[in-house]
């Protein structure tokens, strides 16, 4: 696989991305090292696809002196992408504070890079956000001007740093970006989790599944068939929202050419989550019909009730409260049996909500119908 058509990374990870168009990369500053001159942010992306490809050569390159101007010109790009990042937080009047690159991006790229966390301090949009995340959640944001580029997205909240993980483009939107917005609900979500708040508390959506294999195989669409947190239920609604709002009103979404196609996208997206919520639901509690066991297990210093397959294909864990857990009469089966059965109501909720779209179909969307999903939504989780 070539780094460049990577797209999530994934287990233990909230991520939610749609495609955005890549700037063509200017190769030509790649042919000889010179003085760093800072890049602006629009032309960031372009800058990191050029490091990506320069990655990529130097892992099929042999002769070791091509390796080694590879890697002279890679590290020109990482300073050169550092300093445009630091100069444009600086200019923006944002505090941060420089750390390290996350393993799950470095890794995979065998390179190691600074970002930035935004720091409580400051008096910027960003800054006040911080300040906000940071009193609610511990969370921190972190501008991370390579590692988001690498997966295609704008924003990811990484459930294993309670950090909210922000691209170059993110940074230059305000009021927030639709993906950094969707991504501060999964960190709401991971908050309820660990007592922080009682965000939409009740709502069945704290259950994941992992499956090697696609649950969905014939879907268009196989974002989410091999992995998914049922939160993308509710976040995914949020989203449709805000761009529902957007098309209404002819606003520009940064990043999106074609508002009424991306609504279209947006609630097919969202269907096909609802289908692989009824499937993956429907595979465990057959799993438990079929005397399958369920195990507890402790991640992140979180209880999940866990049903695997027998061969370990497939798996599918429910989140459960230490207090909960703790009770004399805790039915475990019950307990797990009534979250997915919950779950798949809110999945069909959401599947009838749109009759004029299909998972497998991308047909025109009512943008009206659509601006009122989320709130009926909610109104249909108090009620369940």
């Amino acid at each position: 696989m070539k780094l460049r058509d990577l797209s999530i990374i994934a287990v233990g990870t909230f991520v939610f991305q749609f495609a955005h168009a890549t700037p063509e990369a200017d190769k030509s500053s790649l042919d000889t090292v010179a003085t760093i001159q800072p890049v602006s942010t629009e032309k960031i992306s372009a800058t990191v696809f050029n490091l990506l490809d320069l990655i990529e050569k130097k892992s099929e390159e042999s002769d070791v002196d091509q390796k080694t101007a590879l890697s002279l010109k890679i590290d020109f790009l990482v300073k050169t992408i550092s300093t445009s990042a630091e100069q444009f937080l600086t200019r923006e009047g944002i505090s941060y504070q420089v750390v390290d690159a996350a393993p799950m991006f470095t890794g995979l790229l065998q390179l190691r890079w600074p970002t930035y966390k935004i720091s409580s301090a400051g008096r910027s949009h960003f800054n006040r956000l911080a300040k906000r995340l940071d009193q609610t959640l511990g969370t921190s944001i972190i501008y991370d001007p390579i590692g988001l580029e690498l997966t295609g997205g704008n924003g990811a909240f990484i459930s294993e740093y309670n950090a909210l993980y922000v691209s170059s483009l993110s940074m230059t939107v305000w009021p927030l970006h639709y993906v950094v917005s969707h991504e501060i609900r999964h960190a709401y979500f991971n908050g309820v989790r660990r007592g922080k708040v009682t965000y939409l508390e009740g709502a069945p959506v704290h259950i994941v599944f992992q499956s090697k294999e696609s649950i969905n195989p014939t879907a268009m669409n196989q974002g989410y068939t091999r992995y998914a947190s049922f939160e993308e239920l509710v976040t995914h609604a949020h989203n449709i929202e805000m761009i529902s709002r957007a098309t209404i009103q002819n606003l520009k979404i940064p990043g999106v050419i074609g508002n009424q196609m991306f609504l279209n996208n947006a609630v097919t997206i969202m269907l096909a989550i609802a289908e692989n919520v009824v499937l993956a639901s429907d595979r465990a509690l057959a799993l438990l019909q079929n005397g399958e066991p369920i195990s507890i297990q402790r991640v992140q210093n979180q209880n999940q009730l866990v049903v695997k397959s027998q061969d370990e294909s497939f798996q599918l864990s429910v989140f459960v409260k230490d207090a909960d857990l703790e009770k004399k009469d805790f039915d475990q089966i019950r307990y797990f049996k009534n979250q997915l059965d919950r779950a798949k109501k809110l999945a069909t909720f959401n599947l009838n909500h749109f009759p004029e779209a299909k998972s497998s179909d991308v047909l025109p969307v009512d943008p009206l119908n659509a601006l009122t999903f989320q709130a009926n939504q909610r109104t249909f989780l108090r009620n369940l």
